[in-house]
């Protein structure tokens, strides 16, 4: 597949995201105050930019806009670059169920059922059980740390947080 760069939503003169999922910076001018307080401009050339992996597996980089950086899931990135904006009531699902996949092909927008049942296929999808969690609650109110919860239980540790924020999980009271 031939690689294709479009603009990234949100800073399109500073960076572009391709249809493979990598991110770059474009070649631009910048003007900046040197330390004799003249204003100088300068040529910043574009590069591949070197992302993380957050604690979800999902890959990430940062954007900067006004000397204010901004963490974006490249997968997101992705697919407002290719397929627009993503409605309300909708997420990402990768349909190969590899959170670090970020082809164009490999993405698509749905619905929170349709990304269970994604990852449900690809047997990413959590193990908690409804007496799981009210464990989880428990251990919690008796002072355990959400980390101590999360190994115990064999999840990310966020996906305790979002049990004790009341993210997931709220129905089950």
């Amino acid at each position: 597949m031939k690689e294709l760069w479009k603009p990234v939503v949100g800073y399109e003169d500073i960076y572009e995201v391709s249809n493979l999922g990598k991110v770059r910076s474009i070649d631009r001018e910048i003007t900046c105050v040197s330390r004799w307080g003249k204003e100088v401009t300068r040529k910043k050339r574009g590069r591949v930019l070197v992302g993380s992996t957050h604690s979800f597996g999902y890959p990430s980089v940062s954007l900067w806009r006004d000397n204010r950086g901004h963490t974006k899931e490249v997968h997101r990135l992705v697919l407002e670059a290719f397929d627009g904006p993503c409605a309300d009531g909708m997420e990402c699902r990768h349909l190969d169920g590899d959170p670090t996949n970020n082809n164009v092909e490999n993405l698509k927008w749905g619905t929170r059922s349709e990304n269970f049942i994604d990852k449900s296929k690809h047997g990413n999808a959590p193990r908690l059980k409804p007496d799981d969690v009210a464990l989880i609650r428990i251990w919690l109110g008796l002072g355990f740390s959400r980390r101590e919860v999360a190994e115990a239980f064999d999840v990310c540790w966020a996906t305790i947080w979002n049990i004790q924020a009341g993210k997931t999980w709220a129905w089950l009271t």
